[in-house]
């Protein structure tokens, strides 16, 4: 049997030895996510989940901003190398109504990745967006 923790914010989570983390679910008004806490480079779980308590509500209330700086940062590459033959470009809308959150992963001092499916956008793949505490949102790539 896994081993689970509860915590007040990040809700149940299980350890996945194998993958050193722990995983839960969670869920706002218009989307369920996993949730992953990493134990990499933290001196203990007690850390990990203090860390991930600190940054986790942030993070949520920031779903639509990692939305829009993904459509900021891909849909112009969909526009102009992504295209389906016969497919014409998608609007800005169509762009963020299709990302989904899937996961929310939690990593060393708050760094985290907020994972998106896409539908068929990029044949598909996955988004991933970047963000840390201190620079706010960094990246956003293809993956997949």
């Amino acid at each position: 049997m896994a081993q689970t923790r509860h915590d007040a914010v990040l809700g149940t989570l299980a350890l996945q030895e194998g993958l050193n983390w722990y995983e839960g679910q969670q869920a706002t008004d218009s989307e369920t996510f996993k949730v992953y806490v990493s134990l990499d480079a933290f001196p203990g779980e007690d850390e990990a989940f203090a860390t991930a308590r600190t940054v986790f509500p942030t993070l949520v209330r920031a779903i639509r901003n990692a939305k829009e700086f993904a459509r900021d940062r891909l849909l112009g590459l969909k526009n102009t190398t992504w295209l389906d033959s016969g497919e014409t470009p998608i609007s800005s809308e169509v762009f963020l109504k299709t990302l989904r959150l899937q996961s929310l992963a939690i990593y060393v001092d708050g760094d985290s990745e907020f994972n998106f499916t896409c539908g068929n956008l990029f044949a598909g793949h996955i988004v991933l967006v970047s963000w840390n505490k201190t620079e706010g949102f960094s990246d956003a790539i293809i993956a997949g």
